[in-house]
Formats: C-alpha cells, structure tokens, sequence
C-alpha cells in the first residue's frame, strides 16, 4: 500500500508539472522560453523515471525479501513433519524388534528348560538303574541348565541382557588392538563438576534459549530463526580460550562437540555445518554451531553481520527445541532442560 501511494504521487507531479509548463509555453511565445521549459521537461521527466525505478527495486527486493521468508518457514515445517515421521517409523521398528527379540528369547528359555527338565529325568532313571556316575552327570548338567534359565529370566526382569561371549576371531582382534581409555574427568552425580563460580555470560541468557547440558557444557539455541544455531558453552568459570581448558576438559569439549555436529547434521539435512569460537564481543568461552543451507540468507558467507536475526515465534522455538532434544536423546551424558 504504502509503494502504491509513492507512485500516485509520483504520477500526480509529473501531471502538475507538465499542465503548468503547457500553460507557460502557451502564454509565452519567444523561442528561449520554449527551449528552457523543453529542458526543464527533459529534466523533470528523467528525475521521475528515476524515481520510479527506484521504487519498483524496493518493491522488487521487499517481495523477494517476503518469498524467502514465506520459503524458510515452509522448509522449517516440512522438515519438521519429515522428521517427526522419521522418529515416529525409527520407533515402531524398534518396538517391533524389540518384541521379536523378546519372543526369541522367550522360545530360546523354554527350550532350555525343557533341556534341564529331561536331563533331570534322565538322571533320576540312571541313579534308580544304579548308574552313578552318568546320573550325577545328567543331574550336574540339568542343575546348571535350569539354573542358567532362572539366571537370564531374573536379569531380563531387572531389564539387563546377560553378558554375550565374544567370538574366538573378535577376541583377538579386541587383543591385538587395545582400544586406549579417555583422559578421566572429575565426574561428580555423573556429571563432569562444573565451577562454583561459573554463570552464563548475560549476553547469552539474553539472545539464547536453554536447550539442556552436556557432562562439560551448556548447550544454548540462539534465538534467530534464520538458520538453526546451537552453542556449547564449557561450564569452567573464568576461561576464554579452549588452551586455558585443562587437557581431559579440551578432550570432553572436542567430543561434545563432534556429538553436537553429527546430530544437527542428521537432524536438519545441513548442507553445511560451521563451527567457531570467536568471543570478540562476548569473551566467556562459547563455540558456535551453524547449521547452513545454499539457501539460507548469508550463504555462502559467514552469519554475523549479514542480516538482521529474526526471532522464533513461540511455536517455532517449541518446535525445534523438541527436535534438537530428542536428536540427543540418545547421546552420552547428555540430559535436556525443559524448565
């Protein structure tokens, strides 16, 4: 509306213009007089054609500024549903091999049972027939047949598999190559201890959203809808640079990191993910995680300072906070805070 107005006025000039240099020309008749309104004419009509062009561009980058937009929230949506459904299938297919697993298992006992029944038997008979030895035998091997099957129906109630033996070949090849332990960390309620005095920088509990925590890290969603931003923030008072981390910190840090990653790069079908720690403005060590598109405004430059963000709406940050988590949901140490 407000672009339709420009141009009225635009045109409504032009007009003014135009009928005042008729009536000029028409009451004055010397030559000079006509040429200076013929300049005047050319000058005013190249001014309004500039300026027509000018709004048509604003219109033009408004409506493209708009389809984006309109685009992004679609894509925002679709991938939404398609991750929904993709959970949503992941999880009947593990409750359908879970229940297959579970009836194997149960046939796999009853069998075994059924074993220890027989041998039982079999040795009650030898021991009346007064075969000793080979009754002792049977009755031994029954014994730890059915105490075997008590044994495994007790640990599937606590909800623990038995132990499964390795194969003599994946034996020696766990031998021949030992797999080396990670540097222990200081781990207190099963989580790494943070600082007493460690506090999220202000500017990061004004411009993020909590998503939950890591053993090290905080992990944060930006609230800028342009493109899906998680940041991890160690949870060590007083540190600005990963170096001033101690070595089983930087390991914890570089593995919540690479868990961080792969999951926003599954979860968003990211055609780019980038990762930076810059703390020029805020100096309280954070590391940033850019899921990128072809499509998203700032490609293929870096995010900041390209446009403007855009916050989520209440839905929007509801539902890529739910996708981020259950993303995680999985993960080692990690845990979601829905306060």
């Amino acid at each position: 509306m407000k672009r339709l107005v420009q141009f009225l006025l635009v045109l409504v000039l032009v007009q003014a213009l135009t009928s005042a240099q008729l009536l000029l020309a028409l009451r004055w008749e010397q030559p000079e007089v006509h040429v200076v309104l013929a300049l005047f004419a050319a000058s005013t009509a190249l001014l309004a054609a500039l300026w027509l062009s000018s709004l048509a561009g604003h219109s033009a980058r408004e409506a493209i500024s708009r389809a984006s937009a309109r685009f992004a929230e679609e894509r925002e949506r679709a991938q939404t549903r398609a991750e929904r459904e993709k959970a949503r299938l992941i999880a009947q297919g593990q409750r359908r091999l879970a229940r297959e697993q579970r009836r194997a298992e149960a046939r796999a006992s009853r069998r075994a049972l059924a074993a220890g029944v027989g041998l039982a038997a079999a040795g009650a008979l030898l021991l009346l027939g007064q075969f000793v030895t080979l009754a002792l035998l049977a009755l031994s091997s029954a014994a730890g047949g059915v105490g075997g099957y008590f044994l495994r129906a007790r640990m599937e109630r606590r909800g623990r598999a038995p132990p499964t033996p390795l194969a003599p070949a994946a034996a020696g090849r766990q031998l021949a190559a030992p797999v080396q332990p990670s540097p222990p960390l200081l781990v207190h309620g099963g989580m790494v201890k943070a600082d007493e005095g460690f506090e999220l920088a202000a500017e990061l509990r004004r411009d993020c959203v909590v998503v939950g925590r890591f053993p090290l890290c905080r992990l944060l969603l930006m609230n800028d809808a342009n493109y899906p931003w998680l940041i991890l923030v160690p949870a060590r008072a007083g540190i600005t640079e990963v170096h001033q981390l101690t070595r089983p910190d930087q390991v914890q840090l570089l593995e919540e990191s690479t868990t961080l990653s792969r999951t926003l790069s599954e979860a968003f079908a990211a055609d780019k993910l980038n990762v930076a720690a810059l703390g020029n403005v805020v100096p309280q060590l954070h590391l940033h995680h850019v899921v990128r598109y072809r499509t998203d405004p700032a490609w293929p430059a870096p995010v900041w300072g390209r446009v403007p963000a855009r916050p989520y709406s209440e839905r929007g940050v509801g539902e890529v906070l739910e996708r981020v988590r259950s993303a995680l949901a999985g993960a080692a140490g990690f845990v979601a805070d829905r306060a």
